[in-house]
């Protein structure tokens, strides 16, 4: 995978105090805040929300997309990574 192929896909972390409960590459990552629904595509800016009782819906490149829904959460992108912080 060259520089440019990393630009073309999320690295994707969804953890809890109790460890890692999602991690792998995704195409996208969709969910709701309070200003509604969202998208985060590959070099999207940095951005920080909070998620709440809503769908977090991973793309990943291979596969299914992965649905989970979480009372609360804090979701972090930068770069090309996107952290789900769950329980905060």
């Amino acid at each position: 995978m060259t520089e440019n192929d990393e630009n073309l896909f999320l690295s994707v972390r969804i953890a809890s105090a109790e460890g890692v409960i999602w991690e792998g590459t995704a195409n996208s990552v969709s969910s709701v805040n309070r200003d509604g629904p969202f998208d985060i595509l590959p070099q999207h800016a940095q951005f920080i929300t909070l998620v709440s009782n809503a769908p977090v819906i991973v793309r990943p490149v291979s596969g299914a997309a992965e649905t989970f829904t979480f009372r609360s959460a804090v979701m972090h992108v930068y770069g090309n990574t996107v952290a789900v912080y769950v329980g905060i």
